[in-house]
């Protein structure tokens, strides 16, 4: 009879947490950090890009929707950075 000491025991067989444990110590390669990267890099002006057309349409309805305008606009600079940032390191 085996006794569970917690849920520990019984969340990942004893092999997943070997492997686990393996996978976690050991860095990556600066080959996968580029593939992130420019992945990040990707989608953040994807993000940007989108968000730059909600401030552009918001602000052509006019009326209140200039706040929603504006903040799209403000995330939308803001993704733009972080995908220059990203994409600049590659």
């Amino acid at each position: 009879m085996r006794v569970y000491t917690g849920s520990g025991d019984r969340s990942y067989p004893w092999r997943a947490r070997e492997w686990l444990r393996r996978s976690r110590a050991e860095p990556a390669g600066p080959y996968t950090l580029r593939v992130h990267r420019r992945a990040l890099g990707l989608l953040f002006a994807v993000l940007a890009a989108g968000l730059s057309g909600i401030a552009v349409f918001s602000a052509l309805e006019g009326g209140r929707a200039w706040v929603i305008a504006l903040a799209a606009a403000a995330l939308g600079v803001w993704m733009g950075g972080l995908s220059l940032r990203a994409l600049r390191r590659i």
